[in-house]
């Protein structure tokens, strides 16, 4: 029914079942009782951040090594897909699929869900049986780096939640990514603790949830960069990049939005993005760069991100006519000088980085049931 993970065998004896997901190792102890009629409920870890069940059972051993064919041992080292499996029908190799995302997959901030593993046959199994279901994955490879066989999907797509057990962390936070969150919080510190806790792995670096929305819900609006002189220390220098994951789920839950730049100074703005000549270009920017010192300095100063400025300087990405405008005027170079030298238009609305809170009647935050003081709201 489904892959048994982290499993050690000293005769019948399946020691040390443990994860970080407590809702995964509660779905796995209803599986065993659904199977075999055992029940046994998970405990807390000694690291007290995972969950664990310890159990002795004749039975279920017969059935793991004799029936589905699971070698002995760590099975990092030395676990392939039964050949029951393989030869059985696409419900039961997708069940087995399931039992490894489930437990070993993951599912990134942007809804990528990915699994690496040391065994090659387990890996390349997954990947197939997924494949067969037109799911599109990135081509499966080894990682020197981590030592192991992975493979990743692309973002957000709503048929690999049949690929995790519905009510376990890893689903919740697919579900949610795809059809948005459905916590409904009345202050703010609800919404704090529920980015801290189902986003714990963002939460841990040195930039946290907890301590952004502090800052954005006193300051109403802002951009990347007073954001990061906020966020910023003397010892642990924050990039401007580094708030990207952040700053998309707040945008997921409606806790900030872009700010409306055609109702702000309307009149100064024009939305329209050009391509310059390539020549005019290269003359434009290497003039411009006798006032400013390095990229960075440019882009703090359009509000941009220092990747955006290269994009520009290299002719890459299209410029928006109201920061060409601005950069012209600190070299002195006319608008008619800048018409006769636009070479394309596009249509697209410049990314500016600059957002807004918006009132907390409107956000929607991520919900699990053991999250008491968030409401669901579908």
């Amino acid at each position: 029914y489904a892959f048994i993970p982290n499993h050690k065998w000293w005769g019948f004896l399946l020691r040390n079942l443990i994860d970080h997901d407590k809702l995964a190792v509660q779905k796995f102890c209803g599986w065993l009782e659904e199977c075999f009629g055992y029940s046994i409920p998970p405990n807390q870890a000694k690291c007290k951040n995972a969950w664990t069940i310890v159990f002795k059972s004749r039975i279920i051993g017969r059935y793991l090594i004799k029936f589905l064919g699971f070698p002995l041992g760590k099975k990092c080292e030395i676990c392939r897909v039964p050949k029951l499996i393989l030869n059985a029908k696409s419900s039961y190799k997708r069940a087995f699929a399931l039992g490894v995302l489930t437990f070993d997959g993951s599912v990134d901030c942007r809804g990528a869900v990915g699994l690496g593993m040391k065994s090659k046959d387990i890996v390349t199994n997954v990947y197939k049986i997924i494949t067969e279901e037109t799911i599109t994955l990135r081509p499966l490879k080894y990682s020197k780096k981590k030592g192991q066989y992975c493979f990743r999907s692309g973002y957000r797509d709503p048929r690999l939640l049949n690929y995790f057990e519905k009510g376990t962390e890893k689903w919740y936070r697919l579900n949610e990514l795809v059809y948005g969150f459905q916590g409904k919080v009345d202050c703010i510190s609800s919404a704090k603790i529920a980015f801290d806790k189902c986003y714990s792995e963002v939460a841990r670096s040195k930039i946290s949830f907890t301590k952004i929305i502090d800052i954005i819900s006193t300051e109403g609006s802002f951009t990347n960069k007073q954001l990061v002189d906020k966020l910023n220390s003397g010892n642990n220098p924050i990039a401007s990049t580094s708030l990207g994951v952040y700053l998309y789920l707040l945008r997921k839950s409606n806790i900030i939005r872009p700010l409306d730049l055609s109702a702000f100074k309307r009149s100064k703005l024009d939305n329209k993005n050009v391509i310059l000549a390539e020549k005019f270009r290269a003359n434009f920017f290497g003039q411009l760069f006798h006032n400013f010192r390095t990229q960075q300095d440019l882009a703090d100063l359009l509000g941009r991100t220092q990747s955006v400025i290269s994009n520009y300087i290299y002719g890459k990405k299209s410029i928006p006519l109201y920061d060409l405008r601005k950069m012209a005027k600190i070299i002195k170079i006319s608008n008619d000088t800048l018409n006769n030298n636009i070479v394309g238009l596009t249509n697209k609305t410049p990314a500016f980085n600059h957002y807004m809170i918006n009132d907390i009647k409107y956000w929607k935050v991520p919900w699990r049931p053991y999250l008491e003081v968030i409401k669901y709201e579908k």
